[in-house]
């Protein structure tokens, strides 16, 4: 039986599989009851395979050629990724900046801006700025918090900034 889901298609012989996700974060999941053959088309190597929870390299359980992965070593479940490190980065930087670690990243960054401001005096030029973006994304995030926090801290920065230039 051939599935076709948008560009992609999957296709299996012999047992019938239960996807849990298709193409959902750069990973495809499904069950099988059994051992069959599994056909995965949407033109591109993935970067890991699981087969029964276990990481195969190419040739052990599953090959690819011309855009399709065929699996034949899969018992009970298949995970196909396509994550690069790129993504896992990208992943990593928005959860911090603004996903459930946001507070952990907003006292990373005024560490960080502290720290430069009070070591060199012309750290304003470059951080005001980027405080104004950081604090008007926090805005349209929905965290309000966290923008005002910014914005003391470009306070904080422009007063260092004001004190330095009045001693020197």
């Amino acid at each position: 039986m051939k599935v076709h889901l948008g560009n992609e298609w999957i296709s299996t012989s012999g047992t019938p599989v239960t996807i849990n996700a298709w193409f959902v974060d750069n990973w495809v999941n499904y069950t099988t009851t059994g051992s069959s053959t599994q056909q995965v088309y949407n033109g591109s190597k993935p970067k890991t395979v699981y087969l029964d929870g276990v990481p195969k390299p190419a040739g052990s359980g599953w090959t690819y050629s011309s855009g399709i992965i065929t699996i034949t070593g899969a018992v009970a479940s298949v995970a196909l990724s396509w994550l690069t490190i790129a993504t896992v980065w990208d992943d990593l930087f928005n959860g911090i900046i603004f996903g459930t670690g946001h507070m952990v990243g907003l006292i990373i960054f005024a560490v960080l801006i502290i720290g430069l401001t009070m070591a060199w005096k012309y750290t304003a030029a470059f951080t005001i700025p980027f405080s104004i973006i950081l604090s008007l994304e926090y805005l349209a995030n929905d965290l309000g918090w966290d923008a005002l926090l910014m914005l003391l801290l470009m306070t904080f920065i422009i007063f260092q900034t004001v004190v330095r230039k009045g001693k020197t």
